[in-house]
């Protein structure tokens, strides 16, 4: 397809350890399902119970890709980073994330004939 894809989704690897990456500067003590105030989480993801079983249903940063015509992107990780600073703060009110790819070169199509 032609469409954005979510490597958090699309990786094999996935180490999230929280449900949401928005935490307010509180760490894994913030109720993620209230959200900041201004985003109400509690609905996202599919709904009903697949909702609360999706493990990243309330992730609201994202690395997004697309294949190219001659390369193909595959994401091998996904990651949450959770760590604090030295002096114990964090650095952002979401937790920052990660992914790493592998690619495929893919053999160039040749034009189509126009006869």
């Amino acid at each position: 397809g032609t469409g954005l894809r979510d490597a958090a989704r699309g990786s094999r690897l996935r180490k999230l350890g929280v449900r949401s990456t928005i935490h307010k500067f509180r760490g894994d003590g913030f109720a993620e399902a209230r959200g900041d105030g201004t985003v109400d989480l509690s609905g996202a993801g599919p709904a009903g119970a697949a909702a609360e079983a999706q493990p990243d249903a309330r992730h609201i940063d994202w690395i997004f890709w697309r294949d190219a015509r001659e390369l193909e992107l595959r994401p091998d990780s996904y990651e949450v980073i959770t760590d604090r600073l030295a002096n114990g703060r964090y650095p952002s009110d979401h937790f920052p994330i990660a992914a790493s790819f592998s690619f495929v070169l893919r053999p160039a199509k040749p034009p189509a004939s126009k006869l």
